[in-house]
């Protein structure tokens, strides 16, 4: 039973991964304004790492309805569930090109910030969201929250 657990959670990662190379390929351009985008509070609820991408999982307090509800239960770990009403993810801050910001990507940390869609490039970019240099296999892995995805351009506040 075990072995069949193993087969079926490598072919979904198999599928995964060719969904994420063959989405990538088109190439679209769309105009980016660094200055454009809306504002949102929340706190920093849980961190990614490896297996499930490098990104800040945030509950946004304002404005209502940009994230998404759901729960996440983490495999093999002792964590307690994650219960999340208006969730979003970002990629970390140090990842992020041209943010300066001093805020930490810390659970616990709220946050006042400009925020935009991702346009199809950052949605492809390697380097934003995964660690190319990682080439393990996640074995444990059932797939990261489901959350709306953004890019931060700017951190107004923080504490």
């Amino acid at each position: 039973m075990q072995k069949i657990k193993s087969i079926f959670k490598l072919l979904i990662l198999s599928g995964v991964l060719i969904f994420m190379t063959y989405s990538c390929e088109k190439e679209e351009v769309q105009p980016t304004n660094e200055e454009e985008g809306s504002i949102a509070e929340g706190t920093i609820i849980e961190t990614f790492a490896q297996c499930y991408g490098y990104w800040i999982m945030i509950e946004v307090e304002k404005p209502q309805g940009i994230g998404k509800a759901g729960t996440f239960i983490p495999v093999d770990c002792p964590c307690p569930k994650i219960d999340y009403h208006n969730a979003i993810g970002v990629p970390y801050f140090e990842r992020i090109p041209g943010l300066k910001t001093e805020a930490p990507d810390t659970i616990g940390t709220w946050l006042r910030f400009k925020y935009r869609e991702l346009t199809h490039k950052e949605r492809c970019d390697k380097n934003l969201f995964r660690d190319t240099s990682f080439i393990g296999i996640c074995n444990t892995m059932i797939g990261p929250p489901d959350v709306s995805m953004y890019m931060i351009t700017k951190i107004i506040d923080y504490h």
